[in-house]
């Protein structure tokens, strides 16, 4: 008996530390901070989707659902330590530069043929260019002309767009010379994202000492995340210690999240009782908390609700015996014992 039970505690800690079931909601402040990072994504899933949607201008909302989701559910984890270091101390979010393929993600670099008569649009630095095929394609996008030199330009996009297809397109239009994708220099602070399997794969990258020449320090955090489960698992960190013979990266302490409410229930303010329970599982002490799921030892969802008091029962007589856990919107899980 006392191996079995050893066994269970073994369970519940690697269940609680290696992977987490948080909410796949996306609070306000990561969508304004990170709309354009989850487009760059977005975008990438879908020139690698092989269908015609890689020549689409627009980024496809579709695209952007899961990873949305996926995103959130990090953000929303209880991996603490992990999520204070990326999202509050050093604010790891660069939409300037899609790192995967090596360009930036809202310029772009045309030489124009001035004998072409609509060319003078973009050489006066106008933002249209009485084109009619040009204009169509850009139709709805707001974007800048800037002086590059001779007589090339430099086009700024406001949001993030399909570049790739849009050289493409402007390659083969009279009175364009080239068109051509602005090149990285260098590295930065980046997240990865990949797809693979119904999962996806986010690699937080920080990187410090002269990164103009590539960083000679760098320290990168790699998540998890399986959908529709919504299941977060930590992979660890590599890299460079922290410090290194570089010293301390540069904080910037953007403070995106709010950890008030996880210290509260870190200190065992939330109580559940009995426990072993039998048929109601008690709750109190829930301020604050919006939402409210257990889970069985597989992952599984059981229960859903949103408390409508500071205290609440949960009927919890249908369950089979055994070990859950009840989590707290994106808090650390608590286990129980059905009996």
């Amino acid at each position: 008996m006392k191996k079995f039970l050893t066994f269970i505690f073994i369970a519940i800690s690697l269940y609680c530390n290696a992977q987490v079931v948080p909410s796949c909601e996306i609070p306000q402040e990561l969508a304004l901070a990170y709309k354009e990072q989850v487009q760059i994504f977005a975008l990438d899933a879908m020139l690698n989707s092989g269908t015609v949607d890689s020549n689409s201008i627009k980024v496809l909302g579709a695209y952007s659902t899961s990873i949305w989701a996926s995103f959130a559910a990090i953000y929303n984890s209880s991996f603490v330590d992990e999520i204070n270091s990326i999202f509050n101390i050093y604010c790891i979010n660069n939409p300037e530069t899609n790192e995967t393929n090596t360009y930036h993600s809202k310029t772009l670099y045309v030489s124009l043929d001035a004998t072409v008569s609509w060319t003078q649009f973009w050489l006066n630095n106008m933002d249209t260019t009485g084109n009619g095929y040009i204009d169509s394609l850009l139709s709805g996008i707001n974007y800048s002309v800037s002086p590059f030199f001779n007589n090339s330009k430099k086009l700024i996009f406001e949001e993030i767009i399909n570049l790739p297809a849009l050289v493409k397109f402007l390659e083969n239009v009279d009175g364009i010379n080239y068109a051509e994708l602005v090149p990285v220099n260098g590295q930065g602070n980046s997240i990865i994202h990949t797809q693979q399997n119904g999962s996806h794969y986010f690699d937080f990258f920080l990187g410090w000492g002269d990164c103009p020449a590539g960083c000679t320090s760098s320290r990168v955090w790699k998540f998890k995340v399986t959908q529709p489960e919504c299941i977060v698992g930590f992979l660890g960190v590599t890299g460079s210690q922290i410090p290194s013979l570089d010293g301390y990266p540069s904080e910037i302490n953007c403070n995106l999240t709010s950890n008030s409410i996880n210290l509260d229930i870190k200190k065992g303010i939330v109580e559940l009782f009995p426990n072993p329970a039998n048929d109601v599982l008690n709750v109190r002490n829930l301020n604050h908390v919006h939402t409210l799921r257990i889970y069985d030892l597989l992952g599984n969802l059981r229960i859903t609700m949103e408390p409508q008091s500071p205290s609440t029962k949960i009927d919890i007589d249908f369950l089979t015996p055994g070990f859950y856990f009840l989590q707290l919107d994106r808090h650390l899980p608590q286990s129980f014992v059905k009996l």
